[in-house]
């Protein structure tokens, strides 16, 4: 990758002369020219145009042909284009044609029809304005028609144009090279800010194009707008626009070439100082490729004769856009494998880095406090501490420890490891509720245990990491599926391959398959046309070809391989391409960054450092610095200064590499190499902002300082498992699958994903039983390009060597006896292979190996004889799924409340010495918690009190001993519990036993599939066991057959098995089953064997409930509910999709029966129309599937044109100068827009369409932040005039702030401008023109409703009346069942407008009523209503869901507040102004009647008011209610009374309008209905 015309240090390359030469406007001389007649066209007219040539009217059109010029692959062909002026005279311009070679023939790129398409640009203006990369209305547009031509050779011809007074413009095409290049000089007559544009190649149809790229959100087939992406989110310097013409891909675009690439780090230099930019869409949103340099900033600023030149190159290209890109890569930028290990250091030896540092422990006592390390490491909480969240750890992995204790720990340090690491860590996860947690009240993530982090993709391979030892891990695993709960980041494939990974479970496999092609088909396939925006993580802004990938590589499915790898080529879009110098830099360059996004305030969260800013200065290779390779985080901390940058941890990469590897995709192998290879010795931190080397030195996470990218704590076990799975996937790849291991497939948060290894063998070239293990010394590798990987088997030592050299590699391996079982006093006769060839012999002498690995290749070898096998690397001879091991007790069965849970999980050691027992209460700090146990039935012992959280871990130092406990909480001793494992685990039958066993039975199933159940039987007695006999029980119903009996004699000490065949009847329904069983034996022998439980899931679910749109533009308008169904089962399935519409709206169909086919899916689709909808409402259409599976609502907002909202993506908004995308969001947390500080002029303009001429409430909306403006003029333009406003945004905002009320009418002057006049930010979102209507009647709020001891017992009622916008004057009305009495039954009201009046009514219940029951009550003023409920004795028990209930979901982007919400945990929050965001609440009630729900909320100053609640009804009606949040919050506020039907009833929360929407608990009450 590297392109040096000389050696030495800081020559000049041939390409940076000639960059040097363009950039300062001189055309460098042609070489090798030679050509026979040179064509020549004299000048034409030139033209002053004030639009683009294509959109010029010409008359009487003729062309003259005037030359050719031919390269490789390219053909220009230019012509004198002439038609009729306006004098009378002819003008005109010079055009081009182009072909590219296709095979042996030439294609037309473009001919005739497309010949004014080309078109050359300079826009003039406020160098700061045009920064916006917004350029046309930014500035003053410069049409240019070329004007003449002089061929210069075969290859090139210079063009000229220019404005007179203004600028002149030389232009060289070049067709010599790969691909054409124009290479132009810009002279200017004045001072000003240019940016030169140019639109290549023809206008694309959006229908036609089939391929895009253009920066990290423009790929598949997503078009941005006009404004030019700059160079820092270029990464592929390329703009792409691929079609087809006549059945042959044609991919044409702009290219920025090598020659003028400066070898900069472009995120470093910021926005103001870089050198070119693109875009997808000309002038008119036209789909063209444009390139731009300078793009507006620093570099735009010239001075009157000042030159400037640059280079661009014009894609023409018969090939897809991906071997187009690729292409361009590799000829233009040298791209290849180009980074190679450095400091010394394998992979290997970083991984043991790497485990080392998260194993450093504090310096002190952190049992209470957090005491800062440079592990981060707090043993209180079990986890690494969390820069983003004071007092706070967050977890980015669950299974990574476990597997590097496995893979890399010493045998004498696995122990400890085992217990200060990887033990603490996974009860971490199965006892905390998310990712992030601390045990400090009053902070963010403060909550009980009893929960567990992540879901199945998370706990699922912890259980396999654990050898499947582990039955109480096991049932957690089984009730995150059961529960059907995604966490962040998944998609439809995730919880079905986890399940199935699981179980073995053939049911959950199909349905993955299946669900996996049905995604492939609509999001891969078809390209999709929108994408995430700033704030999400650039790993999402592509499809999940990486879950398709792992499905792949489960079963061999091609047509999931196609898919995973259709979307991986688009995710190489993403990564940095650059060409690389061949010469030496200083790093660091530029001042160096010390920048920590740290927010840890009443102590510490880091240490002290020894290593201070300034970072050391080395000199380095240039390539070392490099960042072609990386990809960002997200683009909204990307793009800030210093904020972040390129991501250090690409977790993506191992399974890129396998994937790669499978379809012999070089571009994604050498990027991959890339991504990891040569990055890091050691953690290197979060970011890299600047070309900087010493976070990639081993020593920097221990020597700091951490601000130069970023020390996350939390993302070293990250880094770690992305080491251990890169290693192992390098060796796998390189191998040609030859050597691999088998694997968990891990998923945490966001992008957090990994395989991990160690807990089964694998094989290595026709070898099974092989372990992987490489701890740090079992061998030495005399050469750190060379990274190492051994393995070890009963019979032989395994070691491979991969090689990061681009050359051939020699090596001296020293093998350690102990952990080699290699005597060095022997010879040993070993069997090497290169590169996956025949095996030679070699020898071993001495303990040494002389070794030799090819470039890039791999040398493996075999040394038969040796090896050391560890305790832990040996099977289970089953998993252990018993529940004598585990007790889970939830006292309220599962209720409302979260402080009663006590577990117990025991949890065998890797190395078998024993087991540990974690034991958590989920009560609350200060509870006080006190827990005793014996071991083996011995004396009971208390356990040390411990600090809030309450969880124990005791040891067990024999597998065999029983361990019984007890807790005691709040005084109160809970029932004592006895825990032990089962023979599966021990080889040893319980105490008592002489013959007996277990029931091995996989974990689910479906209706009518059928399932093997295992006994295991074992004699233990001392003598032959005679006429035995298994039995085994299931359901009543469910067909048993035997299938393989147990042998009628049993030897003493012989393990047998039995087994069954059960089929579940088609209608089980869905629940846990147990399967029980016994042995006879003896003629009078009758043991209980350990039984075992399966459980049934439905046969059928609901994979997807869309609706094409959720806003619809008016009454009339119609949304296409798109519903999929999959039924895993083995036998087909029928039944009846229905909808339940709201009032006033129609479907077709309204109901429709189906069937599906055994494990496949159907999908099904209805059209909604709001057929008599008034404008304005909401509502919520409920979708039933049927067959018992649960049903959806979908929420819809129909517009009302005269509450018109404009916000920046949106028609009706513009802007002028230079706006840039902020990372605060506005109402619908889309990225707000700011003009820059100190840049003055700037306007951003909303312009309405009016459709009812009246008065309008005229408002803004607008973020904040310290350094936000003071001083903003607003102007408001309607036909009376224009009105003029200064504003402080630094006040009112996060909401809509009123600027006053205009009368408007349709056709007549609507606006509203706001333009930067004063020296900080300015900042714009949204403007709303909403016409004004009736005044809000007032509120009304029952402050104390009616308890009654018994019927006989008078109560009162107490209501608060508030006034709105108005006065009111009426009557306040109290509504009860038939029989009550209220004193009075209404009474009058008069209130002021913001004032308060209380009034009371006293209430008798009839003589007759029941006692313990609740009453449906309401107060009615005017339009307002509130419901109470009136009670009788105790109130009935309320069911309370939140948002850490299973039955919560939500729909976009929600975050974690630090408003406590009912119970004191977290409560969730999400922006405005985005009906499709929704919280959603499914109760499971236990029967269907009239329920008063309330909802409990917090609030602050952002707080919404105006949130939007939905209520399913009975029938399927929907009810909705919009409350105002900053008021009657943290307290259980009543929305209504509602018939609630349990097979349909749903709440949700919409953020239809502006502010922050808070969400937590809703509770049903059951009432008698009035």
């Amino acid at each position: 990758m590297k392109d040096a015309t000389t050696d030495g240090l800081f020559q000049t390359t041939r390409r940076q002369a000639i960059g040097l030469l363009i950039g300062a406007g001189v055309l460098p001389a042609l070489t090798n020219v030679g050509f026979a007649g040179a064509a020549h066209a004299d000048p034409l007219p030139r033209l002053a145009l004030t639009a683009p040539l294509r959109a010029v009217d010409k008359p009487n059109l003729r062309f003259e042909e005037l030359t050719t010029i031919s390269g490789r692959s390219h053909r220009i062909t230019f012509h004198r284009a002439t038609w009729d002026g306006p004098d009378g005279g002819r003008i005109g311009a010079i055009v081009r044609d182009t072909q590219v070679r296709s095979g042996s023939t030439w294609l037309v790129a473009s001919g005739e029809p497309a010949r004014f398409d080309e078109q050359w640009v300079v826009i003039a203006g406020d160098p700061t304005f045009l920064g916006g990369g917004n350029y046309y209305p930014s500035g003053t547009p410069h049409w240019l028609a070329i004007e003449s031509l002089d061929q210069v050779g075969d290859t090139a011809v210079e063009l000229t144009a220019g404005v007179d007074d203004v600028l002149d413009l030389t232009i060289r095409w070049d067709v010599s090279g790969s691909l054409p290049q124009v290479q132009w000089s810009l002279t200017v007559h004045a001072d000003d800010g240019y940016v030169v544009g140019y639109q290549a190649n023809a206008v694309t149809e959006e229908e036609d194009v089939t391929e895009v790229l253009c920066g990290s959100q423009q790929h598949a087939r997503v078009i941005g707008s006009a404004t030019a992406i700059k160079a820092w989110e270029l990464f592929a310097p390329m703009a792409l626009v691929s079609r087809a013409v006549d059945g042959v891909p044609l991919t044409t675009g702009v290219s920025i070439p090598a020659d003028v690439l400066e070898f900069e780090h472009e995120r470093f230099i910021g926005p103001e100082d870089q050198p070119f930019a693109m875009s997808l869409r000309n002038e008119s949103k036209q789909v063209q490729a444009v390139a731009y340099a300078p793009p507006g900033g620093l570099r735009s600023a010239l001075t009157a004769g000042q030159s400037v030149g640059y280079a661009f190159g014009v894609v023409i290209s018969a090939a897809s856009l991906y071997e187009t890109q690729t292409a361009l890569s590799r000829a233009e930028y040298g791209f290849d494998r180009y980074r190679s290990n450095i400091y010394d250091t394998s992979l290997t030896d970083t991984v043991h880095n790497i485990m080392d540092l998260v194993a450093i422990e504090p310096d002190g006592d952190d049992s209470v406090d957090f005491i800062p390390s440079v592990s981060g490491w707090w043993n209180r909480d079990k986890g690494f501490a969390n820069i983003e969240a004071d007092q706070n750890v967050r977890t980015s992995v669950a299974s990574v420890l476990l597997s590097a204790n496995l893979l890399a720990s010493r045998p004498e340090a696995a122990g400890d490891f085992w217990q200060r690491r990887a033990r603490p860590l996974l009860e971490h996860i199965i006892s905390r509720r998310d990712i992030g947690h601390t045990p400090k009240a009053g902070f963010h993530n403060y909550s009980p245990l009893g929960g567990w982090v992540g879901d199945a993709n998370t706990i699922v391979p912890v259980w396999d990491l654990l050898q499947g030892r582990s039955a109480g891990v096991h049932a957690i695993a089984l009730e995150t599926i059961w529960r059907k709960y995604q966490f962040q980041g998944r998609t439809p494939m995730n919880i079905p391959l986890s399940a199935y990974l699981f179980s073995g479970d053939e049911a959950w496999l199909a349905q993955a398959v299946e669900v996996g092609k049905w995604y492939a088909r609509h999001n891969i396939d078809t390209p999709y046309t929108v994408n995430q925006g700033t704030s999400a993580f650039g790993y999402t802004y592509v499809k999940a070809w990486l879950e398709l990938f792992v499905l792949y590589e489960l079963t061999g499915d091609t047509e999931l391989l196609t898919a995973a790898h259709r979307e991986a080529k688009r995710y190489m879009g993403l990564f940095e391409v650059r060409p690389i110098p061949d010469t030496t830099i200083t790093s660091p360059v530029g001042e160096p960054i010390d920048d920590m996004y740290y927010l840890w305030e009443v102590s510490d969260g880091i240490p002290e450092y020894p290593r201070e800013l300034p970072i050391t200065e080395e000199d380095v290779p240039a390539w070392m610095a490099s960042t072609t390779g990386l990809t960002f985080e997200q683009l909204s901390t990307y793009l800030k200064t210093p904020g972040g940058g390129f991501t250090l941890n690409p977790i993506w990469a191992p399974f890129l590499l396998r994937l790669a590897q499978v379809t012999g995709d070089d571009f994604i192998r050498d990027m991959t190499h890339n991504m990891v290879v040569g990055r890091f010795t050691n953690y290197p931190g979060y970011y890299n902002r600047q070309f900087v080397t010493a976070p990639m030195r081993p020593e920097y996470p221990i020597e700091g300082p951490p601000g130069t990218s970023s020390i996350y704590f939390h993302h070293a076990p990250a880094q770690l498992g992305l080491a251990m799975d890169y290693l192992i996937s390098e060796h796998e790849t390189r191998s040609e699958g030859q050597v691999t291991f088998p694997s968990a497939f891990e998923c945490v948060f966001v992008y957090f994903r990994y395989r991990t290894y160690g807990h089964a063998p694998g094989s290595f070239y026709g070898d099974d039983g092989v372990w992987p293990y490489f701890p740090k010394g079992i061998v030495e590798v005399s050469n750190p390009q060379l990274n190492w990987l051994t393995a070890v088997s009963a019979d032989a030592f395994y070691l491979s060597l991969t090689s990061e050299s681009a050359g051939v590699e020699n090596a001296q391996v020293t093998f350690d006896q102990d952990l080699t079982g290699v005597d060095p006093g022997r010879t040993y006769e070993v069997e090497i292979r290169m590169d996956n060839g025949a095996p030679r012999s070699g020898r071993i002498v001495r303990g040494r190996l002389q070794a030799r690995v090819t470039a890039h290749g791999i040398t493996t070898i075999k040394i038969p004889g040796a090896g050391v096998l560890q305790p832990w690397q040996q099977l289970p001879e089953a998993p252990d799924r018993a529940a004598v091991s585990y007790h889970f007790d939830d006292f309220d069965n599962s209720g409302g409340t979260t402080g009663d849970r006590v577990y117990g999980i025991t949890l065998p050691r890797p190395d078998r010495s024993g087991y540990d027992v974690y034991i958590q209460s989920s009560a609350a700090d200060g509870t006080g918690v006190r827990l005793d146990h014996r071991v083996a039935g011995g004396d009971w012992v208390q356990a040390p009190e411990k600090v809030y959280p309450y969880e124990w871990t005791i040891g067990v130092d024999d597998l065999t001993a029983t361990f019984d406990y007890r807790v005691t909480v709040a005084g109160v001793a809970r029932p004592d519990r006895s825990l032990y494992l089962p023979a599966t685990v021990t080889g040893a039958l319980p105490a008592g036993q002489t013959v007996g066993g277990d029931l091995l039975l996989r974990p689910s199933t479906t209706p009518s599939d059928p399932f093997t159940v295992t006994a295991r039987i074992r004699n233990t007695s001392g003598a032959t066991a005679t006429g035995v006999e298994v039995r085994a029980y299931a359901q009543l119903g469910w067909t048993l057959e035997p299938e393989t009996p147990a042998p009628t004699e049993l030897a003493d000490g012989e393990v047998a098995d039995a087994t069954f065949i059960v089929t579940p009847t088609a209608g089980a329904t869905p629940r846990s089953y147990p399967v029980t069983g016994r042995v006879l034996f003896n003629g009078t022998g009758n043991q209980v064997l350990t039984p075992g439980a399966i459980t049934v899931f439905a046969a059928t679910d609901v994979i997807e409930c869309v609706s094409d749109r959720r806003a619809l533009p008016g009454p009339g308008a119609s949304a296409t509910i798109s519903l999929t169904l999959m039924n895993r089962g083995p036998i087909a399935r029928t039944g009846t999709a229905t909808l339940g519409l709201p009032s006033g709206w129609t479907a077709e169909p309204a109901a429709t029966d189906w069937s599906i086919e055994a494990r496949s899916l159907a999908e099904l689709t209805f059209t909604v129309t709001a057929t008599n909808a008034p404008p304005g409402s909401g509502g919520s259409v409920t979708v039933n599937p049927g067959a018992g599976m649960a049903a959806t609502s979908i929420a819809y907002t129909v517009a009302d044109p005269n509450d018109v909202i404009i916000g920046p993506d949106a028609q009706g908004y513009s802007e002028v100068g230079n706006w840039l995308a902020s990372s605060l969001a506005g109402p619908d947390g889309s990225r707000s827009r700011y003009s820059p500080e100190s840049q003055y002029g700037g306007q951003a303009i909303w312009t309405p369409t009016i459709a009812t001429a009246g008065t309008y409430d005229v408002s803004i909306w607008y973020p904040t932040n310290n350094q936000t403006s003071e001083d903003v003029l607003i102007e408001v333009a309607s036909p009376a005039g224009t009105d003029t406003h200064h504003i402080n945004q630094q006040e009112l905002a996060g909401q809509w702030r009123l600027i006053g009320p205009y009368d408007l009418a349709p056709g007549e002057p609507a606006s509203v401008t706001m333009t930067a006049v004063s020296g900080l930010y300015t900042r714009a979102h949204s403007a709303r023109f909403r016409l004004q209507g009736a005044p809000n009647p007032p509120g009304v709020e029952v402050t104390h409703a009616p308890a009654h001891v018994d019927p006989a017992t008078g109560a009162d009622l107490t209501v608060t009346v508030t006034g709105s916008d108005t006065d009111f004057t009426g009557e306040a009305v109290v509504h009860l069942p038939d029989g009550w009495v209220v004193d009075p039954p209404s009474t009058p009201v008069e209130v002021a407008q913001g004032e308060s009046v209380e009034l009371t009514f006293a209430v008798q219940p009839p003589a007759d009523a029941p006692t313990n029951t609740a009453f449906e009550g309401t107060v009615v003023v005017a339009d307002a209503t509130d419901a109470f409920a009136a009670v009788i004795g105790t109130a009935p028990v309320p069911l309370i869901l939140d948002n850490h209930s299973p039955e919560y979901s939500e729909e976009g982007t929600w975050t974690s507040s630090s408003l406590a919400g009912w119970d004191g945990r977290a409560s969730r929050w999400a922006h405005g102004s985005n009906g499709a965001r929704t919280g959603n609440w499914a109760p499971a009630l236990a029967e269907g009647g009239r329920y008063l729900v309330s909802v409990w909320y917090g609030t602050d100053a952002n707080t919404t008011r105006a949130a939007t609640y939905d209520v399913v009804q009975s029938g399927g009606t929907t009810a909705t209610v919009r409350i105002d949040q900053q008021e009657r919050a943290n307290t259980w506020r009543t929305i209504g009374a509602f018939d609630l039907d349990p097979a349909t009833a749903h709440v949700r929360l919409r953020c239809e309008l502006a502010g922050h929407h808070r969400l937590n608990g809703v509770r049903f009450t059951p009432v008698v209905a009035i």
